[in-house]
């Protein structure tokens, strides 16, 4: 087909309409536009919020200056708020670009749904590089010790943290990869774990944040 002869089809189509709304109401013209047009104009609209809510949600969107994460908590009331806000304010960060988290909300017991979850996330979040420091109860801790998760604390703690924990160093062969938590101040406090956890304080192998990795073992333990 010629392309004039689409552009004068398309201007005939359009002299048509005009004729016939010439002498139409407001509300007359208003019909026609509906009945023939309400499908390509509903999907426009459906574009145009989809893209809306894209860009908003890209402008919200904030990283983390830091996350820590508690594996099988006891407790069903989550201080995740106080943890996360007490910690914000011990930090330097850019607040509007990012923001501190402490997540209590992981489970990864047995194979129900939740537990499912939490190990895909955990996962997929170590492969991004966002997750600082993990707490597990012990069994947990050395199932994911063994997969390589947690970095040498040599690498992270200043010699004067590892004397002071010397004696609840956990390791894997020579190298100290965790920290037992239960005395901890913050974990007391808030009756996270039962004495049979025997949770772990460990720092995942490529954290973005050493330093606050550091700051976050003072501030558990009340330094």
């Amino acid at each position: 087909m010629r392309e004039d002869s689409v552009f004068k089809r398309g201007k005939e189509e359009l002299k048509r309409e005009k004729e016939m709304m010439r002498g139409k109401s407001f509300r007359q013209k208003a019909g026609y536009f509906f009945t023939y047009y309400k499908i390509p104009f509903i999907i426009i609209a459906a574009v145009i919020v989809i893209i809306i809510s894209i860009c908003y949600s890209r402008a919200q969107y904030k990283g983390y200056a830091f996350q820590a994460l508690f594996f099988n908590v006891a407790v069903t009331e989550s201080a995740d708020e106080e943890l996360s806000g007490e910690f914000s304010d011990l930090i330097e960060f850019d607040e509007s670009k990012y923001k501190v988290m402490v997540d209590s909300t992981m489970v990864i017991s047995g194979t129900s749904q939740g537990s499912v979850s939490s190990t895909e996330k955990f996962s997929a979040e170590i492969s991004e590089g966002v997750v600082d420091v993990c707490i597990m109860p012990e069994e947990l801790f050395r199932s994911y010790a063994n997969e390589g998760a947690f970095g040498d604390l040599r690498d992270f703690l200043t010699e004067e943290q590892l004397s002071e924990y010397e004696d609840l160093l956990v390791y894997d062969g020579s190298i100290p990869i965790g920290i037992y938590a239960a005395s901890f101040t913050k974990v007391t406090e808030n009756n996270l774990y039962v004495e049979s956890d025997r949770p772990i304080f460990g720092i995942v192998y490529n954290t973005q944040h050493m330093d606050e990795c550091s700051e976050f073992l003072d501030y558990l333990t009340g330094e």
